[in-house]
């Protein structure tokens, strides 16, 4: 049987959709990567039965829409009886729910009925009180869902770093000419700052600006004024606004309270010159995020990795 693909010997696969190359046709079959777990939520887990059922009701479904000949769907039907068998469900579940899947007729063109003119509910699993309460709010017109709980493991540390970064809000960027650019960013500062830095080596390419090149401030700054440098290493934030819509205000609040002369603009808000008396009672950020020297790097240091590293070290010279 040939076969085509790069790095599957029996074919290509799309979406989880095994490809595999016949003689006078291609035959579609659900793909599973080698070291697949074979593990579900289990039967006789703490959850409501329609999660339960719902696991085996997907797999089913997809046997249906993926297998494209009677003997891929067996198989795979042959698969997922052993597979869920192996989670503590009982036969006649599964058996149960693959003759509802026959009798349905399912087809490619499958689509689940969503009954949008119905409100949503979601409601915890409690044994004995929940099947009776969303019973009742069933036949009051609720379309009522169970979420899984949390697991052991999500209460338990994942064993990383968490990546460190500026927070997001308005930041000011001080050229060596003595004037100042204002922006903000919802991004940590680092990332922006690179995006300025893009922005100017590309300026600088080119020989005469156009009215549609889209370069940043500084960038149009440092191409009229090719002697001057942008200070990155002095960048700061002065302003951690996390919201958006309070970010541009305050963007535009420090633009009209420091008139930076880089600017091309005053922001996305335009703030009246009645408001400049307030604008300078303005607190900047007291604890400055200054931007590090050296080459700019997007990933934090694993200082756990680093600290074991020590360790091992340290025991080793014992």
């Amino acid at each position: 049987m040939p076969s085509f693909g790069k790095g599957i010997k029996s074919g290509p696969t799309v979406a989880n959709v095994l490809i595999t190359k016949r003689e006078t046709r291609l035959d579609l079959s659900v793909h599973k990567k080698p070291n697949h777990s074979d593990r579900y939520l289990r039967y006789d887990s703490y959850n409501h039965p329609i999660v339960k059922n719902s696991v085996a009701y997907s797999l089913v479904d997809r046997a249906f829409l993926v297998g494209s000949s009677d003997f891929e769907l067996k198989a795979e039907l042959d698969y997922i009886r052993d597979v869920l068998i192996g989670n503590g469900y009982p036969q006649k579940v599964i058996d149960k729910v693959i003759f509802r899947r026959k009798m349905s007729g399912i087809t490619k063109n499958f689509a689940p009925k969503i009954e949008d003119d119905k409100p949503f509910l979601s409601l915890p699993y409690i044994k004995g009180i929940t099947a009776i309460l969303s019973s009742k709010l069933t036949k009051l017109g609720f379309k009522v869902f169970f979420p899984s709980g949390r697991t052991i493991s999500s209460f338990l540390n994942k064993g990383k770093d968490k990546i460190t970064s500026d927070p997001p809000g308005v930041y000011e960027i001080p050229c060596s000419c003595g004037d100042t650019y204002i922006g903000r960013t919802m991004r940590p500062l680092n990332h922006r700052l690179k995006e300025h830095a893009d922005s100017i080596d590309a300026c600088l390419k080119k020989t005469k600006l156009k009215e549609e090149d889209n370069f940043s401030a500084l960038a149009h700054h440092i191409f009229e004024n090719p002697s001057h440098s942008i200070n990155f290493d002095q960048a700061q934030l002065i302003a951690i606004v996390p919201q958006l819509l309070k970010q541009k205000i305050r963007e535009a609040l420090e633009i009209a309270k420091n008139k930076p002369a880089i600017n091309k603009d005053n922001g996305e808000f335009h703030i009246s010159e009645i408001w400049e008396p307030i604008t300078h009672k303005l607190k900047t950020h007291k604890k400055l995020h200054p931007f590090p020297k050296g080459p700019i790097s997007l990933r934090s240091t694993r200082t756990a990795a680093i600290n074991a590293s020590a360790k091992i070290r340290a025991m080793a010279q014992q």
